[in-house]
């Protein structure tokens, strides 16, 4: 694995560069090419039992790494669908108490972990982006599910861009008979699929990707 300290003085440099503002107004109008659309999907399950929107991402099922050494245009719009997608769940949760997050990551491949190019845009976009993007009034909470040894380390770092959203984040390893009964204590079983415990008779409600 690339060591994680080594690269600290790659990602403090990340604070210092500017992107599209990442409250810009008009994200709905954002035209993403397909092929990003379909190999980097996000969706909203429900609604828990308060009405907040539940979102779901399956990041351990996109591979960055491909897309990061693929380069060219799909990867520069990769930054701009992920700074819609934040928008996009922070809006969604106005005057609803908040969204909620479950961000999976069954399946994560380690050697996303072992590339510089990658780690830089999963920190640049999850870590610092999130943190812009979402204060602790707009999230609800954040599911951490199949959290893993090679994951964690990028996990910390992100968390420090966070600061008090880190306060709103419940980690879970891949043991499903801790998880699915803490989901189901705040959601419903027909605003979540089969997987998360529910029974999916309404889901999802909308996908994006």
């Amino acid at each position: 694995m690339v060591k994680i300290f080594g690269i600290c003085a790659l990602f403090c440099a990340v604070a210092l560069v500017t992107s599209r503002d990442v409250n810009h107004p008009d994200y709905e109008n954002d035209i993403y090419p397909l092929e990003l659309l379909e190999k980097f999907p996000y969706y909203l399950s429900g609604y828990d039992n308060e009405g907040s929107p539940v979102w779901v991402m399956e990041f351990g099922k996109w591979d960055v790494r491909a897309l990061v050494e693929a380069g060219g245009d799909l990867r520069w719009a990769f930054d701009s669908y992920m700074e819609a997608a934040w928008q996009r769940m922070v809006l969604s949760g106005q005057n609803k108490g908040g969204f909620n997050l479950i961000f999976n990551l069954d399946e994560y491949d380690p050697q996303q972990a072992r590339h510089l190019d990658t780690l830089y845009t999963i920190i640049n976009n999850f870590g610092m982006k999130f943190g812009q993007a979402v204060k602790t009034t707009d999230l609800k909470r954040l599911f951490v599910l199949h959290e893993n040894t090679e994951f964690d380390p990028i996990w910390k770092l992100n968390l420090n861009f966070w600061g008090e959203l880190g306060q709103q984040v419940e980690i879970y390893g891949n043991n499903k008979d801790v998880y699915i009964p803490r989901l189901l204590s705040l959601i419903r079983r027909t605003e979540l699929p089969q997987h998360y415990g529910g029974i999916g008779s309404r889901w999802p409600a909308q996908i994006y990707g």
